[in-house]
Parts: C-alpha cells; sequence; structure tokens
C-alpha cells in the first residue's frame, strides 16, 4: 500500500479478510486502501463489515459515522451514532456529545423522509435530547440546545419559532465553540433560510480545519486522516449549500409537483437536486428514473443523462425495495433497456 501498488496489495488484503484469524485487520487494511483510492462508499463498506466482527470498537463506528457523512447516507449515520452510544457506555468513550451527535444525525435523517418517517424519528432524536440534557450543566451547553431545537421545530414544520430561536444566536460569539456545534449550527440557520450566517460560519470551519491541518501535518496518522475527512464533508456542504437553498423533503414535493403539472423540465431540475442531497434515496432515485423516461418520450434525453441513470440504478440494486418500489422499477424496465 504504501509502493501504491494497489492491485497487489489488494489480492493479500482479500486472503486476510477471508481467513477467520486475520480477517478483522483485513477489513480495516481493505478500508485504509478505499481511503486511499478515495472511494468513501466502498471504505464505508468495509468499515461497517469491521464493525459487525467487533462491535465495541467506538474508533471504527465513530469512522463509519465519518464515511456516512461523506456518502450522504443518513440511515447508517444514524445507526452509527446510535451504536457509539450503546457500546461507549462505561466506558471512558462514553460522553454526554455521543447523545447529541444522535440528534444531529436523526435530523439529517428525517429531513430526507417523508412526514410521517420523519415524526418518529424527530420522537427519537427528542429522547436523545433529553439525555444529552440530563448529563450537562445547561449553561454550558445552552447554544447546542436552542441549536437543536431550533431543526427539531424546522423539522416539524414550525419555521417561525425556529427562526426565531436562530435569531437570537446571529451576534453569538464563535471563538470557543467547537467544530461540530459550529456546523450544527451553519445547518440551522441554512435551513430556517438565513444563508449567508450559514456561509459565514462554514468559512470559518473551513479556515479553521486548513489551519489545523497545516499545523498538525506530522500528527498521528489516524488522526490526520480523521481531520482530512472532516474537512472533506465540509467542503462538500459547503459547496451543495451554496448551490441548493431548498431542504431535501422540500425538493422532492417541488419536483413532484412540477411533473404532476407537467412541467418537465424544472421536475428534472428539482429531482436531480433531491439525488445530490440524497443519493442513497430508492424514492428519489425511481422518480428521477421516472422524469427522464417521460423527457426522452417528449424530447429525448437531456445531454449526460446516461451517468445519472447508472447512479440510480446503482441506488436501487443497493437498497430494500418495497413492493410499490419493485412494481414502479420493473415498468421502467423497457425505457433503462432502451437506454443502455
Amino acid at each position: 500500500m504504501a509502493l501504491k501498488e494497489n492491485e497487489e496489495a489488494e489480492k493479500r488484503i482479500l486472503r486476510m479478510a477471508f481467513k477467520p484469524e486475520t480477517q478483522l485487520l483485513g477489513y480495516d487494511l481493505i478500508t485504509q486502501l478505499r481511503l486511499q483510492e478515495h472511494n468513501y462508499d466502498l471504505a464505508l463498506e468495509s468499515t461497517l463489515l469491521a464493525s459487525k466482527v467487533s462491535p465495541r470498537n467506538i474508533r471504527r463506528h465513530q469512522q463509519a459515522v465519518e464515511l456516512s457523512r461523506i456518502t450522504q447516507d443518513h440511515k447508517v449515520q444514524f445507526e452509527q451514532a446510535k451504536n457509539i452510544v450503546k457500546f461507549s457506555k462505561n466506558s471512558i468513550h462514553d460522553t454526554p456529545e455521543n447523545y447529541l451527535n444522535v440528534v444531529r444525525a436523526g435530523i439529517d435523517y428525517a429531513l430526507t423522509m417523508d412526514k410521517s418517517d420523519s415524526y418518529k424519528l424527530a420522537k427519537q432524536a427528542k429522547d436523545y435530547l433529553q439525555e444529552f440534557e440530563n448529563n450537562v450543566k445547561k449553561q454550558d451547553a445552552e447554544s447546542q440546545l436552542i441549536v437543536a431545537n431550533a431543526r427539531l421545530l424546522h423539522l416539524e414544520n414550525d419555521k417561525d419559532n425556529a427562526l426565531a430561536l436562530m435569531q437570537s444566536l446571529e451576534d453569538e460569539s464563535w471563538a470557543e465553540q467547537q467544530m461540530e456545534d459550529l456546523l450544527d449550527k451553519a445547518k440551522a440557520f441554512h435551513e430556517v433560510g438565513l444563508h449567508s450566517q450559514s456561509q459565514a460560519i462554514l468559512d470559518e470551519i473551513e479556515r479553521r480545519c486548513i489551519n489545523n491541518n497545516e499545523s498538525n501535518a506530522g500528527s498521528h496518522r489516524a488522526t490526520q486522516q480523521q481531520a482530512e475527512l472532516f474537512l472533506h464533508y465540509l467542503q462538500q456542504e459547503k459547496q451543495q449549500r451554496l448551490t441548493i437553498k431548498d431542504s431535501p423533503r422540500d425538493l422532492n414535493n417541488n419536483a413532484i409537483s412540477f411533473y404532476e403539472k407537467g412541467d418537465i423540465e424544472r421536475a428534472l431540475d428539482a429531482f436531480r437536486q433531491a439525488f445530490t442531497v440524497m443519493p442513497k434515496s430508492p424514492a428519489i432515485a425511481l422518480n428521477l428514473l421516472q422524469t427522464l423516461a417521460t423527457r426522452a418520450n417528449h424530447k429525448g434525453l437531456p445531454k449526460g443523462s446516461h451517468v445519472l441513470i447508472d447512479r440510480c440504478i446503482q441506488t436501487l440494486a443497493n437498497s430494500d425495495l418495497n413492493d410499490e418500489q419493485i412494481l414502479r422499477y420493473e415498468k421502467l424496465q423497457q425505457f433503462l433497456t432502451v437506454t443502455h
């Protein structure tokens, strides 16, 4: 791996992964190899395999959280954040922030769901938020609680109160705040429509990340890798929030509305944006394929559609589809056969 002879390295690592006595090390090395290649989906896959073999290893669950954020697999992010809480109990890794991270992951996940499912997730998030609140001094976590509650209010469509809470934080100093706290605050500002405040915070986090990476250039490899993953995720978030203002749920709802009105071009644009922020959602992948099929029947496929179609197919192949989704996918097979 150090010599970048990845093909030979992979052969040897796979032999290790198939032997019980070296399986765990094999999975860890596969993850490192995929990270060298910047293949974050496969790095996440091998990290999850290692986590199943050794569920009490908090480092692997944390790495799975970091990778699932990059790959925008919000379900995995939520489940792994809960695993950190579960397996860190009564250990040195047991901290109040673990509960807060479940709240944040739960909100991110809920924003990609329909209303009924998002309310269930919101309830779970509230339970974890209560646990966080029970384990901290309220005055030390006031800002974190305000942001979490604002995001929950926005999730429940109480946008006015969510906005009022975030406006109470506008003049707050950022200097003493941790980067994860600032990132959550940037998300909350974006969600309530205060986009310039959100971008200003993301700029500040990026500046800190770059400065920290430069000053810690010779630090432990795992620490350096964690910092690089966070920076990658941050820059991805920053770019998406700069170009896409609506929430994932709003994007999907708007796209469906455009499609039902026969405005295929606007529906296609909205579904593309929704798929950008929810690339693991089978519902969005099906909606996008359906819209592309309708567009193809009327005007032909837009340029670059084949890459998009392949990504939709990959999402659907890796998802557990319900009966209705399977039926919809089968109806699209003729279109997919023609395009491929």
